[in-house]
C-alpha cells in the first residue's frame, strides 16, 4: 500500500493569530485540539508526528489540515447542530456565573441556589457543561498570603531585586530553609485507570530533615543538610561556609524568619559584608520574590521519588541525589556520622 503524501497547512500571519486565539481561548477542547494540530503543521510537523503528540490518528489530522486549507478557521469550527432549547437563557447563565463565583468549590450549593433563583434544576453533568461554556474549569486553588502584604513595598522590592540582577560585578543569590519528614507528600502522577498508586510512608514527623539552600538565577544550587532543630547558630554556620566559597561579591535575598532577624544574626552581617556578601530582606508575605521557594516545591512534589518516604535514610539519599543533579550537597555535622 502506498504511503499517504505528507501535507502541511497553508497558514498566513493573520491566520496564525486566529489559530492561536482559537487554541488558547475556545471553550471546546475539540476545537482547541484542531487549532493546535494546524499550528503544529505550520511549524513543519508531519501529520503522523502531530497524531503522536495529540494522541490521535494521522488520517484525522490530515482531514483537519484539508478543512483548514479549504475553508480557513471556519473549517475547524463545528456548524450549529439542531437540538432543543438551552435550559438556561443568557440572563440565567449570568446568574449561574455569579453563584459559582460565590461558591466555587460547592457544586451542590450552586445547584440549590440556582434552582431557588431561576426555578431551573440542573444535573451535575449539565452544571459542568455550563461551567465549561463560561470558560471555567475545575482545578486546585493555590494558597496565598498576598492579601496580607504591603503591595507598595512588594513592588518596590521586586524592582530593587531586578536592578541587583542586572549584569554587573555582583551576583544575586536566593536563600531559604525547607523541612522534610516521613509524613511525605502526595504528588500527582500518571496511574492506571481504576487503580490508585500508593506512596509508602512511615507517617512520622520526627526526625526531620532540614535543608538550607542557596540558588542562583541560572537554577544552580548549593544545599546543606541538617538533622534536628534549627537555630540561629545553625543558619550562621551555613552562611559562613557558603561565604568562604564566594568568588565575587553577592547579595543574599532572604525572608524575615526569626532566625534571620535575631540579634545574633544581625551581629554577623558586618562580618559577611566584609567578605563580600550583603543581605537583602524581602517584605513580609512576599514569597514570590524568593526564587528558591519554587525550587523547594519542585523538589518535594516532582523530583523526589514516591519510594523516598518510608525510612529516613531513603529520604536523605533521594534528596541528596536530586540536589547533586542540580548543584552541590553538603552534610552538616549532625549527619556526617
Amino acid at each position: 500500500m502506498a504511503r499517504p503524501v505528507t501535507k502541511f497547512a497553508n497558514v498566513t500571519a493573520s491566520g496564525r493569530r486566529q489559530l492561536t486565539d482559537l487554541y488558547q481561548n475556545h471553550p471546546l477542547p475539540s476545537h482547541r485540539r484542531r487549532a493546535h494540530a494546524v499550528l503544529l503543521s505550520d511549524e513543519g510537523y508531519a501529520p503522523s508526528e502531530i497524531a503522536d503528540i495529540l494522541k490521535g490518528h494521522p488520517d484525522t489530522v490530515r482531514r483537519w489540515i484539508d478543512q483548514f486549507n479549504q475553508d480557513g478557521i471556519a473549517g475547524l469550527v463545528d456548524s450549529p447542530r439542531p437540538g432543543g432549547e438551552p435550559m438556561l437563557d443568557e440572563q440565567q447563565q449570568q446568574t449561574l456565573r455569579e453563584i459559582v463565583e460565590k461558591y466555587p468549590n460547592q457544586p451542590r450549593r450552586v445547584l440549590a441556589e440556582l434552582e431557588q433563583a431561576t426555578g431551573q434544576r440542573l444535573s451535575r453533568t449539565s452544571l459542568r457543561r455550563y461551567c465549561h461554556r463560561l470558560k471555567l474549569s475545575w482545578k486546585r486553588f493555590r494558597k496565598s498570603s498576598a492579601h496580607r502584604r504591603d503591595e507598595r513595598a512588594f513592588r518596590r522590592a521586586k524592582k530593587e531585586i531586578g536592578k541587583i540582577s542586572q549584569p554587573s560585578d555582583r551576583d544575586v543569590i536566593y536563600f531559604d530553609e525547607a523541612a522534610m519528614t516521613l509524613r511525605g507528600v502526595v504528588p500527582y502522577g500518571w496511574q492506571p485507570i481504576g487503580q490508585r498508586g500508593l506512596v509508602p510512608v512511615s507517617g512520622s514527623s520526627y526526625p526531620s530533615l532540614q535543608l538550607f539552600g542557596f540558588e542562583r538565577p541560572d537554577g544552580s544550587v548549593r544545599c546543606y543538610f541538617h538533622k534536628g532543630r534549627v537555630s540561629t547558630d545553625t543558619v550562621i554556620d551555613v552562611i559562613d561556609h557558603f561565604v568562604s566559597h564566594l568568588r565575587r561579591p553577592a547579595t543574599l535575598v532572604l525572608d524575615n524568619a526569626s532566625v534571620h532577624t535575631s540579634a545574633k544574626f544581625k551581629a554577623r552581617i558586618d562580618h559577611w559584608e566584609g567578605r563580600g556578601l550583603s543581605i537583602y530582606r524581602i517584605p513580609p508575605y512576599s514569597p514570590e520574590l524568593n526564587l528558591i521557594e519554587r525550587f523547594w516545591q519542585k523538589l518535594k512534589y516532582q523530583w523526589m521519588p514516591t519510594t523516598a518516604w518510608d525510612e529516613f535514610a531513603d529520604m536523605l539519599d533521594a534528596a541528596i541525589e536530586c540536589i547533586e543533579q542540580r548543584g552541590r550537597a553538603y552534610l552538616m555535622p549532625s549527619l556526617q556520622h
